[in-house]
C-alpha cells in the first residue's frame, strides 16, 4: 500500500539504498572469486601456512555479500510500497540480481 504522506520517506532513499547494496553485493561476490579461483585454488599447495591461513582469513570476509545482498532486496521490497513506484522499478532488478548472485555462489 503506497502513502503520499509527506512524514513517510519517499521511494528513492530504499531504492538508493538497495543500489548501494546490490553494487557491494556485486563487487565482494567479483572479489570472492578472484580470491577462491585466480589465488587459492592456483597457489593453495605452494603456500605457506601462515600465508594460506591469511588468504583464508580474507575469503571469510568477503562473505558478508549474502547479508549484504539480503539487505538490497529487503530495501528494494521496501521502495516498492512508496511513491515513486518507477524508482524501485529502475533500482529493483539490480536488488534481484545481487540477491541471485549472493544466494547461488557457494
Amino acid at each position: 500500500m503506497a502513502t503520499d504522506d509527506p512524514a513517510q520517506p519517499t521511494s528513492w532513499r530504499f531504492a538508493i539504498g538497495s543500489a548501494a547494496c546490490s553494487s557491494v553485493t556485486l563487487a565482494l561476490c567479483v572479489l570472492y572469486g578472484h580470491v577462491h579461483w585466480n589465488i587459492l585454488h592456483r597457489n593453495y599447495q605452494n603456500m605457506a601456512e601462515a600465508e594460506r591461513a591469511k588468504w583464508l582469513a580474507v575469503l571469510n570476509g568477503l562473505e558478508w555479500y549474502r547479508l549484504v545482498g539480503f539487505v538490497a532486496v529487503i530495501l528494494a521490497a521496501l521502495a516498492f510500497r512508496r511513491a515513486p513506484k518507477w524508482s524501485a522499478l529502475l533500482y529493483g532488478p539490480l536488488a534481484v540480481l545481487a540477491g541471485f548472485a549472493s544466494i547461488m555462489i557457494q
